[in-house]
């Protein structure tokens, strides 16, 4: 499931933070990811990542900083 932002401001050196008390409540805890189509290759050999835990999220930052220095702009 997708993880819940919110937005954030520091004023007066304390961190404020906005969200709808809705996304804050227990039973709205999970919510669908909201994917995006586009910026993304097309075409040739891909890779999927199965979960979403900090395992799947340091493999995408990792791939990601590979990617963008092996493939022509």
């Amino acid at each position: 499931m997708a993880i819940h932002s919110f937005k954030t401001a520091v004023v007066d050196g304390k961190i404020n933070v906005t969200a709808r008390v809705e996304s804050t409540l227990k039973k709205n805890m999970s919510r669908q990811a909201a994917l995006l189509d586009g910026g993304v290759y097309k075409s040739g050999p891909g890779v999927v990542i199965v979960g979403g835990g900090s395992g799947a999220f340091h493999a995408v930052e990792s791939l990601r900083e590979v990617c963008v220095a092996i493939l022509p702009p």
